[in-house]
Order: structure tokens, then C-alpha cells, then sequence
């Protein structure tokens, strides 16, 4: 078991925030003699008072050093605990894979601008103290759940964004209102009802705010200008520093990573590698006792620079259409996001496929499936080479899975369907069909605004 040195109790690593964290709510702790529950006596309140005000000295006064480790962590019981004598496994690696929601991805991404705010308009930091000094307890209050990961997360993306846009003065930074609300409200007119399938950004930097917006609104105003008009017009916005929107994800590495997607024009795509090769595509169809052993369609493309893995599977539980879903598997390691379903249908008729992503459209029961059975068969002969199960024992499996879960076997024979279309397409179109996929998902191309994704 390893356990803390003195040296750890700084604000420059996530230990001692992340404590503090558990502390406060009361979370179970590891020691030398296992787990115990703090309480906040005087010196821890002195403590977590130094660590909100980003005072270095006064913590370190507080924890002791060398042989002078002062006895602070106190149980409800009476015992007492040195900083050396908290186990450090549980707070290395920090973060896990639980996926926020909705409300605590609202809450960081409002911290992440305040702290490239704050960078901007410092002209950048040199240590992540004076950052922490300056920026902490205004992210608090936007997210008072706050772990040292976090705090590094907000330091690296302020670094970051300082580094790209230089000493460029924003007279507006917007999250929820202002000019988030107006370009949602703009795309309405091109028949985008959700903003986020047009352009990802969580927050955008925007330089005089009034005139550059009259300027977008004048070529809404104009009826006869298409949505790659407008998208021209974000970009030179963009690429002056007049409107940059930004994609928010949390720091996969040691630094903030920054890339333009739609921002340069590199022939028909932009910023594009190169064509994704087709590795692998499998869609289990086995089942024990009722459960398909996989419930999605798994396509595993690469490049050059990066790899993908394609989720395709209910976009919800119960009945629902598909979604289709990519995820990083290089430098980003990122969800990419989803492919939007409409924009699917076009390419697939491009190519001469039918989409047929309605739930409705499909059987719903054992009943169902047996009355259409051969139709479902027949696809599944065309995609044998990409799943685990042989044609005769095709019926058997669906009808356990309807009879067990009858909302996945449904979603199971959209899946289905939508390989028979792939099956169609030409060996040597396959690559270029689910590289179009992929960029759909990552938002590029010249339907798709402009913005740079901060990872």
C-alpha cells in the first residue's frame, strides 16, 4: 500500500482537493488501519479554507512536512491521521468512466469558460497556482462538485485557448443566453432544429457582438442563400477571430489538445486524413437464455492518424430507432458524437441504399418475425461473414430474443437490415461509404459549421 508524502499536499496535483471532496460528503477513506469517515474539526476547516483560496503555504503549514507531519484527519471516534498515512491508490486515476449528466455537464462546461475567460483576458498563465488563485472560486460556484482533475481540465483548456487565439479581446463569451440563443435560433431557418447537429460548440468567443450578428442575420434574411453560404461566412468569422465556437471535451492527455474541424478547406472534406479503412464489422446474433450476447453493431475503421470504433443500436430503451455512433480510438480518445439519422438516409440513397431506421416498421413480437421470417433470413444470408451464428440457427436465436426482450429484438432486425445495405455496396465503395459515416459524426463537411474542439 502506498500512502501520501507531504510533498503530494499541492494544488499542482489532484490529491488533496479530491480528499477534501470526500471529506465533505462524508465518503469512507483508506488508512493505515483501513477505512474511516473524517470529520471537519478546526484544522481541517483551515485546511479546505487554504485549498479554496489556492494558498500553497498556508497548506502545506497545516499538513506539515519532513518529520513534523502535523496529526489533522480526525475520525468521529477520536482517532487521529498524518496526511502519510492516507492511502494514495484511490486517488490515483481519478476520474473513472462515469459519464455525467445533463445538469453536471451544464455546470463544467460554464467553469471551462470562466477559465478561458479569465485566460484570455490575463493574457495567459504561467503556473496553474495564479490560475487556481485568480479562477477557483468563481468555477466553484458554477461547479461546486470540483475535483482536482477538474481543476487541472480547466487549467489546460484556459492554457490552451490563450496559446491558439493569442490577445484577441472578446467583447462576449456565451454558454446558455446570448449568442448561443441567437445562432440557434439563425440555423431554425435552414430547417436545423437542433443546433448541435449543425455545429457541436458549447461555448462560443465573440468579438462585436452586434455587428457580426446583424451580419449573419442579413444572409438569413436573404431566402435565396443556402446553408453553405452562411457556414462560408462562420468560417471567415472564424478565422478572424470575430466568432469561434468550441467544443468542449475533457482533457484526455497531459495537455489541452486543440483542432479546427470546418475551418480550412482541404479539397471536398476538410481537415480530412485520409479515407478510413474498414477493419472489422461484427453484429453478434447469439443468445443464451434470451440475451443477445452483444446488443449493438460494432464497426471498427482506420487511418493513418486515428482509429474509430462505429456504434450502431437503440438510440433509447424500449422501441426506438437507431443511432449511430462514433468513438476515438487515437490521440482524442473521445466520444466523436452522433451521426445524424436524416443525414444517414441521404447518404445511404446516394449510394442506392433504402434507410428503413422505424422501429414501427419492424416486428415487434415472436409472432411478428415468424409471419415475415424469410424476408430476415434473406438479409441475414448477405452478412453471415459479419457475425457469430450460421443461417439455420438465425430463426431459433430471434425468436428466444423476442420471446425474452421483444424492444432488442426489434432494434437486433433494424440493425439487420441496415447490414444487408451495407452488403450491397462495392468493396471497393464500402470505405468511402462509412468514411462519410464517420465525418457525418464528427461533424465535417460543408453542411457543418465551423469550430475547434478543445480535448
Amino acid at each position: 500500500m502506498a500512502y501520501f508524502k507531504p510533498s503530494e499536499a499541492t494544488l499542482s496535483k489532484p490529491y488533496i482537493t479530491s480528499i477534501k471532496r470526500d471529506i465533505e460528503s462524508s465518503k469512507p477513506i483508506k488508512t493505515v488501519d483501513g477505512l474511516e469517515t473524517f470529520i471537519i474539526n478546526g484544522e481541517i476547516e483551515k485546511l479546505f479554507k487554504a485549498v479554496d483560496s489556492a494558498d500553497e503555504r498556508k497548506i502545506s503549514s497545516i499538513i506539515g512536512s519532513g518529520r513534523n507531519i502535523n496529526p489533522i484527519f480526525e475520525t468521529k471516534s477520536g482517532k487521529v491521521y498524518k496526511f502519510n498515512q492516507i492511502d494514495k491508490a484511490p486517488y490515483s486515476g481519478m476520474g473513472g468512466s462515469k459519464k455525467a449528466d445533463a445538469k453536471t455537464t451544464a455546470m463544467q462546461e460554464r467553469a471551462s469558460l470562466i477559465a478561458i475567460k479569465k485566460s484570455i483576458e490575463k493574457n495567459g498563465f504561467s503556473d496553474k497556482i495564479k490560475f487556481l488563485k485568480e479562477c477557483k472560486s468563481e468555477m466553484l460556484k458554477e461547479y461546486p462538485d470540483m475535483d482536482g482533475e477538474w481543476e487541472e481540465t480547466f487549467y489546460q483548456q484556459g492554457v490552451t485557448v490563450q496559446k491558439q487565439v493569442g490577445n484577441t479581446k472578446f467583447d462576449h463569451y456565451s454558454r446558455d443566453d446570448g449568442f448561443m440563443d441567437d445562432i440557434t435560433k439563425m440555423v431554425k431557418n435552414y430547417g436545423i432544429s437542433k443546433k448541435d447537429t449543425w455545429n457541436p460548440a458549447d461555448i462560443w468567443l465573440v468579438n462585436n457582438l452586434t455587428e457580426n450578428k446583424k451580419k449573419l442575420q442579413n444572409i438569413i434574411d436573404d431566402d435565396a442563400t443556402p446553408i453553405t453560404h452562411f457556414n462560408d461566412i462562420m468560417r471567415d468569422m472564424f478565422i478572424n477571430g470575430e466568432v469561434i465556437g468550441i467544443s468542449l471535451k475533457k482533457v484526455s492527455g497531459k495537455k489541452a489538445l486543440w483542432e479546427l474541424v470546418n475551418v480550412k478547406i482541404k479539397g471536398p472534406m476538410f481537415d480530412k486524413e485520409g479515407t478510413y479503412k474498414v477493419d472489422s464489422i461484427i453484429s453478434k446474433f447469439s443468445t443464451n437464455k434470451g440475451v443477445f450476447s452483444s446488443t449493438d453493431t460494432v464497426i471498427k475503421m482506420s487511418n493513418n492518424v486515428d482509429s474509430i470504433n462505429f456504434q450502431i443500436r437503440q438510440n433509447s430503451r424500449g422501441f426506438s430507432n437507431l443511432k449511430f455512433e462514433g468513438t476515438s480510438k487515437g490521440a482524442s480518445k473521445a466520444r466523436l458524437g452522433k451521426s445524424p439519422v436524416d443525414m444517414v438516409a441521404n447518404l445511404m440513397k446516394s449510394y442506392g441504399l433504402t434507410s428503413l431506421n422505424n422501429h414501427n416498421k419492424f416486428p415487434k413480437s415472436a409472432a411478428d418475425f415468424i409471419q415475415n421470417k424469410n424476408t430476415h433470413i434473406d438479409k441475414f444470408k448477405t452478412i453471415t461473414n459479419w457475425t457469430d451464428i450460421n443461417v439455420t440457427e438465425f430463426e431459433t436465436h430471434m425468436i428466444d430474443a423476442f420471446n425474452k426482450n421483444p424492444s432488442m429484438a426489434n432494434s437486433k432486425l433494424m440493425q439487420l437490415h441496415f447490414l444487408a445495405e451495407l452488403a450491397k455496396i462495392p468493396k471497393n465503395k464500402l470505405d468511402d461509404f462509412l468514411t462519410s459515416m464517420a465525418y457525418l459524426s464528427m461533424k465535417k463537411g460543408k453542411v457543418f459549421g465551423p469550430f475547434a474542439k478543445l480535448f
